[in-house]
């Protein structure tokens, strides 16, 4: 069942005729409604007037665990500050009984460490909270000290499984932030998922703290770390790292994003290799290593491939490579040779766009290793960009070798 909306249209049938939201309005919006609730705002005032109507509902309401709030700020609302996230939280809390929270408010320059210490102690009073979801993107005011005191707050939360915190661009961050994100895990009671999305330098020690953080989490199923464009990320940092990750044996599904650290070469990649093989409970692998353009070669898939061949229980691999130009068709017969030998892969994603070493002749290399994948029901490969060597009738083979699996090919 869809997830009844509140957005614009909602509050406002035209311009001429607007709608006021009440407690009735909201309860015949959610009648008959099971457990989740969806709410889109591009408005301050339409925002918390609408939470306060929320708890003046709550009889009707008490079947809801799971609420999703989107609030983006487009047009540079200089009026949503921390004043209103303190009478956004000061709502939310009252919903004691929810399970579940995803918030999404991107773009706010004025919100500072205060706001989202607000937040954090809403969090705190919903004492069922398992998952939360938050994505504060480009919050330019954020910063270390304010990340402290929300890892605080979370520390309160027992009933918490899913964290998936989303800090791309907050430009005041620093590598500390993770220090106190390695914490919070090192306290936190078991969790099931952790998604954590950086965007900025990583001093050494906060991935070491961090490091050591997850190893506490050993019933870790699933796991997301983007550090995209950390260009203090060397293979030294990702070795040690490598050494505190490849301890989760529970790790069903990893996703590591790297796009951008141009200080990570083969020589890294060979160490993350022999982590991900010591993790045999794993069925899905998203590695992201776009744009390491200086030092990661063909070699570098070499050291990847052994993934696949000790691996062989893979459902999903998505490797994005995009951008290496110093890939070439001998990459892709070593990726080849790896993936022939999970037989259990069911969706594999390849982007190698814009590595222009990519002949047709590393086509017929990968399509010799996966053709014989019974299991295999999607493939999806990008090879598209500037100056690519490879040719139309090298994609028209390609896609006819593997006629029995829907291809996407770019």
């Amino acid at each position: 069942m869809p997830f009844p909306r509140i957005n614009k249209k909602m509050a406002h049938r035209n311009n001429r005729h607007p709608i006021r939201l009440t407690p009735e309005t909201l309860a015949l919006q959610f009648k008959n409604r099971r457990d989740a609730l969806t709410l889109k705002f591009k408005e301050d005032q339409a925002l918390v007037e609408s939470m306060r109507m929320l708890t003046k509902t709550m009889k009707t309401l008490k079947k809801v665990r799971r609420i999703d709030i989107e609030y983006e700020d487009n047009e540079g609302n200089y009026e949503f500050g921390d004043q209103s996230v303190k009478c956004f939280s000061e709502a939310l809390q009252k919903l004691s009984w929810l399970q579940s929270i995803s918030i999404s408010m991107q773009s706010f320059e004025y919100i500072s460490d205060e706001g989202l210490k607000y937040l954090g102690e809403a969090f705190q009073k919903l004492r069922s909270l398992q998952s939360i979801k938050l994505n504060l993107t480009f919050w330019q005011s954020l910063s270390d000290e304010g990340i402290k005191i929300f890892c605080e707050s979370l520390k309160r939360v027992s009933s918490l499984r899913s964290i998936h915190l989303t800090l791309a661009r907050c430009d005041n961050l620093s590598g500390e932030c993770l220090n106190h994100f390695g914490d919070l895990l090192s306290k936190l009671s078991p969790l099931k998922s952790f998604n954590l999305l950086l965007s900025q330098s990583l001093p050494d020690e906060g991935l070491q703290t961090f490091g050591k953080g997850l190893l506490k989490q050993s019933s870790l199923e699933s796991l997301r770390l983007d550090f995209d464009s950390c260009g203090n990320m060397t293979d030294v940092e990702l070795t040690d790292f490598c050494k505190d990750l490849q301890k989760l044996s529970s790790l069903q599904s990893i996703s590591l994003s790297l796009s951008g650290c141009d200080e990570i070469t083969d020589e890294g990649l060979e160490s993350l290799s022999e982590c991900l093989q010591r993790l045999t409970s794993l069925q899905s692998i998203h590695l992201n290593l776009a744009c390491c353009t200086k030092s990661i070669t063909h070699e570098g898939l070499k050291y990847l491939s052994q993934i696949f061949i000790t691996l062989n229980s893979l459902q999903i691999v998505c490797l994005n490579y995009a951008y290496n130009r110093n890939v070439t068709d001998e990459g892709l017969k070593y990726l080849s040779e790896g993936l022939q030998n999970v037989n259990s892969l069911q969706s594999i994603h390849l982007n190698f766009s814009s590595c222009n070493e990519i002949t047709d002749e590393g086509l017929k290399h990968l399509s010799q290793g996966l053709q014989n994948l019974n299991s295999l029901k999607f493939l999806e490969l990008d090879c598209s960009g500037y100056s690519m060597k490879i040719t139309e009738e090298g994609k028209k083979e390609f896609q006819k070798a593997l006629e029995s699996v829907l291809v996407k090919l770019e």
